[in-house]
């Protein structure tokens, strides 16, 4: 199935500092730093050839049950509430190891339709985003890497 792009259809109406649509909230690259403080590499300062690059969305947007991503290279991507959450990354989800590999996990809890509703997502730092769920989950950090491998499935290239 081709889809369209939806930023061309609603262009950047949710900016880098995520705070519009969805109860975006945190804290934006666009506030000032404090003294000393060294942020991470981003597009617009791009790093040497030596260190890597983090790769933050352009534009987030709700269409739906899916979370819309843009990213600066151009890739849109789009990710299933459903999936999101089944995918989140934190401690009571996916369990805790040890220094020897040993995963503890208590078993999963079901997960009821208000678990899929996304209520608010909230910037972390410069590197993650945290949603907070309609059952009141909010401990997973969803890093940008890793929302972007998440959505290898499902993303698109920009049409020519």
């Amino acid at each position: 199935m081709e889809r369209s792009s939806v930023f061309e259809v609603h262009p950047l109406t949710i900016n880098l500092d995520l705070k519009k649509s969805v109860g975006f909230t945190g804290h934006c690259h666009d506030t000032p730093a404090p003294p000393n403080h060294r942020r991470p590499p981003t597009l617009a300062g791009a790093p040497s050839s030596g260190e890597a690059m983090l790769m933050q969305p352009e534009n987030l947007q709700l269409i739906g049950k899916e979370l819309a991503i843009k990213w600066p290279d151009g890739l849109e991507s789009f990710i299933g509430l459903e999936h999101l959450r089944r995918s989140c990354p934190c401690a009571v989800c996916q369990g805790e190891t040890d220094i020897l590999g040993n995963l503890y996990k208590n078993p999963t809890p079901p997960l009821t339709a208000a678990a899929f509703e996304l209520i608010r997502m909230s910037r972390v730092g410069g590197y993650a985003l945290q949603p907070l769920w309609g059952d009141g989950h909010q401990t997973g950090l969803y890093s940008f890497d890793f929302l972007r491998r998440l959505a290898g499935v499902t993303a698109s290239a920009p049409p020519p």
